[in-house]
């Protein structure tokens, strides 16, 4: 039997309307990703400034409570941008307030400031003078 020749008609493939739609969604969807991935490094870039302010006021509290009652206002003060070694883009304030809540007690606040004073942590302990 001999063959017969194909017709061109008859082909199948994909048209150029479709090749054009599939590359559409699929940059549609690679912007998307990109997107994410953009949103992934803020977040973690926000978590770790978080994460090391809390730190550093985790680190004066530590200090504060090794100090004592008697030695805590020695440590109250600022430390400006670049003043805190290895975390230059940070700022600490520690205040001391005395006999609160109660007489013979010294609350001890400490606030972490990032990005210009923008962004903070505040932690705060009590210490009570002991007797002996």
């Amino acid at each position: 039997m001999p063959m017969k020749p194909r017709r061109i008609h008859d082909q199948r493939g994909f048209t150029l309307l479709e090749v054009l739609i599939t590359m559409v969604l699929l940059a549609v969807g690679i912007l998307g990703v990109g997107g994410l991935a953009i949103t992934t490094v803020q977040g973690n870039d926000k978590s770790n400034r978080l994460s090391t302010a809390t730190l550093l006021a985790q680190d004066t509290l530590e200090a504060v409570r090794t100090a004592g009652y008697t030695g805590a206002p020695a440590l109250a003060g600022t430390e400006g941008y670049g003043a805190i070694a290895g975390s230059t883009t940070f700022k600490r304030v520690v205040t001391v307030a005395d006999d609160t809540p109660s007489i013979w007690m010294r609350t001890v606040t400490v606030t972490v400031w990032w990005e210009s004073d923008d962004h903070s942590v505040t932690l705060s302990t009590v210490i009570a003078k002991e007797f002996t």
